[in-house]
């Protein structure tokens, strides 16, 4: 089985619950297909095998959970992406809109951006769908 391996699941045509539709993983395949399996029952056979929960995020299209095997905390994606964008400007995309300044401050569970107009903006990690 995977050290780590990445679920999406999406709302679109639900039926008995949520899909998965995606995966990503390291290593060996997994024991069992988990494609297109209901994501509610895939955490559990995941946990079963045991797989830790280190990641979970929903957004309006879908649900996304990221278990490891190792036991060491691999870092929210979203701080990996802008790890290396510090002090450039970048284009955070949310449920509530876009929004676009130089980011200033990297924190555990937000973000600062400096807007043009001068204004700072503090963006909750866990609210950020995608960087641009």
């Amino acid at each position: 089985m995977a050290d780590i391996i990445v679920l999406r699941g999406s709302y679109n045509n639900l039926v008995g619950g949520i899909p998965v539709t995606s995966i990503s993983k390291n290593g060996t395949t997994t024991d069992e297909d988990l494609y297109g399996k209901d994501i509610a029952s895939c955490i559990s056979y995941l946990l079963e095998e045991g797989l830790t929960l280190m990641f979970q995020s929903a957004d309006n299209n879908g649900y996304t959970v990221m278990f490891n095997r190792s036991g060491t905390v691999p870092q929210n994606p979203i701080i990996t992406i802008l790890q290396g964008r510090i002090d450039t400007v970048v284009t955070l995309i949310t449920d509530a809109g876009s929004v676009t300044g130089i980011l200033t401050l990297l924190g555990t569970d937000v973000v600062q951006l400096l807007e043009e107009s001068g204004d700072i903006i503090l963006v909750p990690i866990a609210q950020i769908n995608g960087v641009i």
